[in-house]
């Protein structure tokens, strides 16, 4: 009875050991993976932010399609990816001068960034979507300009709006090198509402 006492203990204990080993190298694992994600970022930041840019960007566009479209139009996916992938290594050096700039986290200093951010990186965003996107569609320079005029302040001031919440957020809190990680994140919503801006009204 006693030797079964102890059979039973050893393989409760042997099995608990075997799980707990298990947990810890799955830990381990998963703490390499994310340690060599975190280095890729920091190694490669351009081309991270570039990829990352074109995925986000090619899904939004996606979900506005569709919701609202019957068939998928290739030209318009593969315009906003090429823009997103554009705008990625741009994000990175603008948010890195931002940050030589006017260096700090104190309230006067992200009110700062973010008047420059919507003052310059906005427009330049704006004009690219309302013109640049169009003009790559259609190869049509009138139209493009047509849709510049039209949709260009209605969009810089709703893109003002939306921005000035989360980049409060990404100045304050968010580190410099995962800053245009951030705004793409975020930016899957945004861009999902420009979207569907741009193409349905």
């Amino acid at each position: 009875m006693v030797l079964f006492k102890k059979l039973v203990c050893y393989k409760s204990f042997h099995g608990v050991f075997q799980k707990r080993c298990f947990q810890n190298q799955w830990i381990k694992g998963k703490s390499r993976f994310f340690k060599k994600l975190v280095s890729t970022f920091e190694e490669r930041p351009y081309l991270v932010n570039s990829f990352i840019g074109g995925f986000f960007m090619f899904a939004g566009d996606m979900t506005q399609q569709l919701i609202y479209n019957d068939r998928i139009k290739q030209r318009e996916v593969i315009a906003f990816t090429i823009i997103g992938a554009m705008f990625g290594p741009l994000g990175v050096k603008w948010y890195r001068y931002l940050e030589r700039v006017f260096p700090g986290k104190s309230n006067m200093t992200i009110a700062k960034k973010l008047v420059a951010d919507e003052v310059m990186w906005g427009p330049l965003f704006t004009f690219i979507i309302f013109y640049v996107l169009p003009l790559f569609e259609t190869y049509d320079h009138h139209f493009a300009i047509n849709e510049l005029k039209t949709k260009f302040v209605t969009a810089w001031a709703g893109s003002a709006c939306f921005w000035m919440v989360f980049q409060s957020i990404n100045f304050k809190y968010v580190p410099l090198n995962y800053r245009v990680v951030y705004l793409l994140f975020v930016s899957y919503l945004f861009d999902t509402i420009l979207a569907v801006y741009r193409y349905q009204f």
